[in-house]
């Protein structure tokens, strides 16, 4: 038999559904206006990165030309490195970001 309630239930689900979708378009726009910055070999090399990953900035410090210390393979890790700890952080931010707009949802890997 065809149970009425079911269907007020789904309609229910629909909505909180529609709502969700509009929060993580909004977050998406808000992300993309923060800043976050990530650096590496104690400053060296710093960069710039918005919520939506693109990278903004890459900052070279003198002193990784100073002295001969620059060398492609040097250089190239410490990029490596200041973008992986920006990513980082920018993955950070989204996902306690997320957490605020889900609330009490459990839906499996949305943020993994």
């Amino acid at each position: 038999m065809f149970n009425f309630k079911d269907i007020s239930q789904l309609g229910s689900l629909l909505k909180e559904a529609m709502q969700v979708r509009q929060k993580i378009e909004t977050l998406k726009e808000e992300l993309a206006k923060e800043i976050v910055e990530g650096e590496s070999g104690g400053g060296m090399v710093k960069i710039r990165m918005n919520g939506k990953f693109e990278v903004l900035n890459i900052t070279i410090s003198d002193e990784v030309f100073s002295e001969g210390m620059a060398d492609k393979s040097l250089l190239e890790a410490l990029i490596l490195s200041a973008f992986n700890v920006t990513s980082e952080k920018v993955r950070l931010l989204a996902k306690e970001k997320m957490k605020e707009i889900a609330g009490s949802l459990e839906i499996p890997g949305l943020m993994d």
